[in-house]
């Protein structure tokens, strides 16, 4: 995975002071190309979410909304490819 951008030139976003990010391919994405982020910040952040209004919210949905219920967090975990959870 690729890591974070630092001020020593390494490429990449830039992230405000205090969050570092990873970026890389997990396999879970058909096709080329990333297809997982994790941003985290170095200390507990406030937050907040906006999730699917479908009728059928996948695991990771559901886990999501009760872990940010609370309104503080540290990271966040985004995957591509993975919408179609009830295909069957």
């Amino acid at each position: 995975m690729k890591g974070s951008p630092r001020d020593d030139g390494t490429a990449g976003p830039r992230l405000p002071p205090g969050f570092a990010a990873l970026v890389g391919r997990a396999g879970i994405r058909s096709g080329p190309g990333d297809d997982v982020v994790a941003l985290w910040a170095t200390q507990a952040a406030s937050s907040a979410a906006v999730f699917t209004r479908s009728r059928f919210a996948g695991p990771s949905v559901t886990l999501s909304r009760a872990h940010a219920a609370g309104g503080r967090a540290r990271g966040v975990v985004v995957v591509a490819g993975n919408a179609n959870v009830a295909t069957g």
